[in-house]
């Protein structure tokens, strides 16, 4: 048809990955390079199926807002509301993109926690006590804050989707993944290509 493959612009991955081997994949004279891990739709896929990498990176391009908009944050001359408006529209959907295919462990959520509560230090300041200053207390911040937390929004969000998911017909694969356990095994078949086994 007239297609090509650009070579430095194609990666190989292997999932599940039982190995860790990362030696080129040679194809009739092409190299592709062998990766564990690349960005996809801007989110994360490595060769163990793990979300742990695709979360911190989740944060981590979060932070680069929350730094980005760091005076406006700290400055008297914006009101909190103005501050929250910011924090809600900047900053939470870098967090929570694609947040409603994650699985939250106790370390994740103690990450995502962590990272809510410095911007909400941020915005709400410190306190006055007995003429000297001192950060906020998490229940504090909260009780401002008067909103749910990052990792009960996460949850809400899941909900939804899998709201969606529910409509769909019922012999829909995604709907088949996510509420029935897939019974079977996958046939097997080597397939002769261009004098290269093609494993199926």
């Amino acid at each position: 048809m007239g297609l090509t493959i650009n070579e430095d612009k194609t990666k190989f991955m292997e999932v599940p990955s039982s190995t860790g081997n990362l030696t080129p994949f040679r194809i009739n004279g092409h190299t592709f390079e062998r990766v564990s891990e690349f960005k996809y739709l801007k989110t994360i896929i490595n060769d163990q199926n793990m979300l742990k990498a695709e979360i911190y990176n989740r944060i981590k391009s979060a932070n680069k807002c929350f730094f980005g908009l760091k005076k406006q944050l700290r400055s008297r001359l914006v009101s909190r509301i103005t501050k929250m408006r910011l924090y809600k529209t900047l900053i939470l959907p870098v967090l929570l993109y694609a947040s409603k295919t994650w699985t939250l462990n106790v370390d994740v959520q103690r990450a995502l926690k962590t990272f809510e509560r410095k911007v909400l230090r941020t915005i709400f300041g410190p306190v006055q006590e007995q003429g000297c200053w001192r950060t906020r207390y998490d229940f504090e911040l909260y009780r401002l804050y008067k909103e749910p937390q990052v990792t009960q929004i996460i949850r809400s969000n899941r909900l939804r989707w899998i709201r969606h998911v529910w409509r769909t017909p019922e012999n829909n694969p995604t709907r088949l993944h996510t509420f029935k356990n897939p019974g079977g095994a996958r046939a097997r078949a080597d397939l002769q290509q261009d004098g290269w086994t093609i494993q199926k």
